[in-house]
């Protein structure tokens, strides 16, 4: 009822502009705060985040092409 393809496709492309765009926030909130860099709570808090957009749009995209196939 959905086509694995383009979900396979949206997650690649997601997970590819979510590592991107934490890589840039991480730059960017880090360049005056080089002590904040080396704190591991941070980069967990990093790294969940990433997760928890990539999770959301999965959900997302799985429950649009539902909805759009049926």
């Amino acid at each position: 009822f959905f086509d694995i393809n383009s979900i396979f496709f949206a997650t690649v492309l997601t997970l590819g502009a979510t590592i991107w765009g934490a890589i840039l926030l991480r730059n960017w909130f880090f360049r005056d705060k080089p002590t904040l860099e080396h704190n591991w709570a941070v980069q967990l808090m990093f790294a969940f985040l990433a997760v928890l957009v990539t999770i959301l749009f999965v959900a997302f995209t799985i429950l649009t092409s539902g909805i759009e196939g049926n």
